[in-house]
């Protein structure tokens, strides 16, 4: 995941640059084993998993039930992500199926609906969830930082 955080091709399509000082930020081995420590996600109702490809790991996914974040504010409302970070991985189908392995995951948890965010400049990744039955329900105006400018925060929810 640190690689994947690192990596000045896809970062920016799922890391919230405040500004411009924070573009230069990068990832440690060791932040990404503390998110992913024992205990530290089961507080929440959720999950997370790796994507793996011939038996290598070449993304993640993750969900997380009735976050404080979550736009909708409607019990039972899970917030999802996804990076395919592998770039052997991409354009393959593997986050369609991905998706659709989260949203069945969900279901079974009692999830009713799904919001995630992303970021108005990853234009792919809008046209891939809204592909999916995604719509946008609110937008966060200059939230994010690339390039130079602001970037609105999209709000996207599919009801499962």
């Amino acid at each position: 995941m640190a690689a994947w955080e690192n990596d000045p091709e896809i970062r920016h399509l799922f890391i919230p640059f405040l500004d411009e000082s924070t573009v230069g930020e990068l990832t440690s081995p060791e932040e990404v084993a503390q998110r992913a420590a024992p205990g530290v996600s089961s507080k929440r109702r959720g999950f997370q998993s790796m994507i793996l490809l011939d038996g290598s790991a070449v993304g993640e996914i993750n969900l997380v039930v009735d976050p404080a974040h979550v736009f909708s504010k409607i019990p039972n409302t899970g917030w999802a992500g996804i990076v395919i970070g592998e770039a052997r991985a991409r354009g393959r189908g593997i986050g369609r199926v991905a998706m659709l392995e989260l949203e069945r995951r969900a279901r079974a948890m009692g999830v009713e609906r799904i919001e995630l965010g992303v970021f108005e400049h990853n234009v792919g990744a809008l046209r891939f969830y809204e592909k999916l039955g995604y719509q946008r329900i609110a937008e966060a105006k200059e939230k994010f930082w690339w390039q130079g400018r602001r970037w609105d925060d999209l709000r996207l929810l599919k009801a499962l």
